[in-house]
């Protein structure tokens, strides 16, 4: 991974089994389509790390039901990044959390 490389993602531990999911890039700029691309050439040297990969929202919020996770972020791939984290800042039609 080179220098400077800023990942968006979260840890979560299950059973005592600790795992990186990678949700986004901002370090790479650009929109979010572009940004997925960057994510998808880098070569991880640790384990284990999750690229969460886009899929619809139904996929998506059957396998957050699943997998017992908080909730799910939709992200449109036009988006630009925004490092504030709460929606209240940021433009709702760009991206969305949907807590379970």
């Amino acid at each position: 991974m080179p220098d400077g490389t800023i990942l968006d993602g979260e840890v979560t531990d299950i059973h005592g089994s600790p795992k990186f999911h990678v949700f986004d890039i901002p370090s790479a700029g650009g929109l979010l389509a572009d940004r997925r691309k960057a994510i998808d050439s880098l070569h991880f040297n640790c384990h284990p790390v999750f690229v969460m990969h886009r899929i619809v929202k139904v996929e998506a919020l059957l396998t957050a039901k699943l997998m017992g996770w908080e909730g799910v972020v939709f992200k449109r791939l036009d988006s630009t990044y925004r490092w504030q984290r709460s929606p209240v800042y940021c433009d709702i039609t760009e991206w969305r959390k949907v807590r379970l």
